[in-house]
């Protein structure tokens, strides 16, 4: 055997165990050349800039504020708090978080999971911003304008 091509071992087949290339088999696909269509650009640049959702974004925060607020609850039944007091300390609690993101004091934005695609979309989406401004882009700048002025210019 050669590179896991042919027999394991010749005995007992009838032949040496020489293994042959094919020479007959045409590889087609690799003188094909693919080019991009004009739909497959529009389509690849619609992915890129694609929009976050708001609204998920809005629940993941809430459901972070959330989580927060549980492991605060479990964490106060363990030190044998009672019901009625846990129940009003944890909405003290939600209330304070919920107030600090309201204020900014507390950025739950960079605690999410940058695996889920709205939280890259945003990130991808404030990296561009940052980028459009450090290389001084105004914010309604059209691609391919700066083409149509130079060539005005012949």
């Amino acid at each position: 055997m050669y590179n896991g091509i042919g027999l394991q071992t010749a005995r007992g087949s009838g032949t040496n165990g020489y293994v042959q290339a094919n020479m007959a088999n045409l590889l087609l696909s690799k003188k094909r050349v693919a080019y991009n269509s004009e739909a497959d650009i529009k389509r690849a640049e619609a992915e890129i800039n694609k929009q976050p959702n708001k609204e998920l974004l809005e629940h993941n925060r809430k459901r972070h504020i959330e989580l927060k607020c549980a492991d605060f609850e479990m964490l106060m039944e363990n030190k044998g708090f009672d019901e009625a007091e846990i129940q009003k300390k944890v909405n003290e609690y939600r209330k304070l978080l919920q107030s600090q993101v309201a204020s900014g004091e507390l950025d739950i934005d960079a605690e999410m999971d940058n695996r889920d695609t709205h939280v890259r979309a945003k990130a991808a989406i404030e990296n561009r911003g940052r980028m459009r401004a450090a290389l001084g882009i105004k914010d309604d700048f059209v691609e391919g304008t700066s083409f149509e002025k130079f060539v005005l210019f012949f």
